[in-house]
């Protein structure tokens, strides 16, 4: 019988560790709903499949034609298509896998002290913003902008419970005023 905890990716992720003294305010459930997920990968195979399109078709003759101009004409045919038949269609792919891991692994946890973030931006990527740093939290459609007292900087992260996260935000803000 397999079990969520025998699964080989459950003891490799980072995950949370609440520190003393501190609340969760606001996490996410990790379980997405079904049509979350199946336009999460039917829109990546829609997209893999348009790009490959462009790259095959429209991007050899105006690559191969800028080639043309450095390269010998045997040469430039060679780049082109080890770039648009290969590497191109290759770091699409790449792109759409990576866009999808970042949704059906990402978690957030936002406590009374930090925002801890698994999955945005990059799929294998964890931060922590501390709340004493942030200047600004808003959201628009799925994603979140963190603006930053220490620096200009401002953090986006893609998630699917942005809202709800802001909505969390502001409500305890709203606690101290």
């Amino acid at each position: 019988m397999n079990n969520s905890s025998d699964h080989p990716l459950k003891n490799k992720l980072p995950s949370f560790e609440l520190q003393p003294a501190e609340n969760i305010l606001y996490q996410t459930s990790g379980h997405l709903p079904a049509y979350t997920i199946a336009w999460k990968v039917f829109s990546g195979l829609i997209t893999i499949a348009f790009l490959i399109v462009v790259s095959w078709f429209v991007l050899p003759g105006p690559v191969n034609g800028l080639l043309l101009k450095i390269l010998p004409t045997a040469a430039a045919s060679v780049v082109t298509q080890i770039l648009c038949m290969g590497l191109v269609p290759l770091l699409v792919v790449a792109w759409v896998i990576q866009d999808t891991a970042c949704t059906l692994i990402g978690k957030v946890v936002l406590t009374d002290k930090r925002l801890w973030v698994r999955g945005s931006p990059y799929a294998w990527k964890v931060t922590e913003t501390l709340l004493d740093d942030v200047d600004s939290l808003t959201y628009r459609r799925d994603a979140i902008f963190i603006r930053l007292k220490s620096s200009r900087k401002i953090l986006v992260h893609v998630l699917v419970d942005g809202k709800l996260l802001a909505k969390a935000y502001k409500d305890y803000l709203g606690k101290f005023k």
